[in-house]
């Protein structure tokens, strides 16, 4: 099955199947690494208060990722930057974004800080967005697909993480890659747009033949049984609810 269609945040409704599947698999695992799933332990390698050892998602999602390593071509592998988080490394995470935000713009105001700050990144408490943040659930990964001969991650545009608009997943859906070539830090032609174009889709398009939905200001991020799921496909009723905070790990 070829995955070049546009990028199209339309997804089919959730049947009751589904539903019962994801309820039937919620058990919390850990994933292991291998040669076609890789890990880039990101907020680990900061130091950020509370980072988890390992890798633990929903059982219905474990499932569904080595489906998808399998479906992939002999070499094409998953790189996982990010599952389960609790919140005291949310925290760290909005408190590290807060700081690089205040380096770069120090006219702003406490107040103002803190606005900018959640326009890119939710605030842990904050409940106004998702009723159960989606990385506390245990069903959200973040991820990208990797080249097993070289091992480097493809080209999507931009870095994991990326706090500018080009992190947006139709970001290069667009007519023309020239607005893109200004926002970008490495050089962009019409060449390398087009691969990065087929990433995103390829990417895309596997993880939502899967079952999951994208989360649409990042690439990178999927989720099944979540609440960014539940908003497409299940009107609004969250399958998983917050593990990680009661989660203690056992290294």
């Amino acid at each position: 099955m070829l995955y070049t269609s546009p990028i199209n945040h339309k997804y089919l409704p959730a049947t009751p199947a589904e539903c019962t599947d994801l309820q039937n698999k919620n058990a919390l695992i850990q994933l292991t690494e291998s040669s076609r799933l890789k890990f880039d332990k990101r907020y680990l390698k900061a130091g950020h208060k509370g980072a988890f050892l390992h890798f633990w998602v929903r059982e219905s999602l474990a499932i569904r990722l080595i489906k998808i390593i399998n479906k992939l071509p002999n070499n094409r592998g998953i790189m996982v930057f990010d599952t389960l988080r609790n919140s005291a490394t949310s925290m760290a995470i909005f408190e590290t974004i807060k700081t690089n935000i205040a380096l770069e713009n120090p006219e702003l105001t406490s107040v103002q800080l803190e606005a900018k700050t959640r326009q890119f990144c939710a605030h842990p408490t904050d409940k106004s967005h998702y009723a159960v943040p989606p990385h506390q659930s245990g069903g959200a990964i973040d991820l990208a697909l990797f080249d097993t001969f070289s091992s480097e991650v493809l080209d999507y545009g931009c870095d994991f993480d990326d706090l500018t608009q080009v992190a947006t997943t139709s970001y290069f859906e667009q007519e023309s890659f020239s607005k893109a070539s200004t926002d970008l830090c490495s050089p962009l032609n019409e060449k390398r747009n087009n691969v990065i174009k087929e990433n995103r889709r390829y990417l895309f398009n596997i993880m939502k033949a899967h079952g999951f939905v994208n989360y649409s200001g990042e690439w990178w991020h999927y989720g099944i049984g979540d609440c960014i799921w539940a908003k497409y496909k299940n009107q609004n009723q969250y399958i998983y609810d917050n593990i990680a905070d009661s989660h203690i790990e056992i290294s």
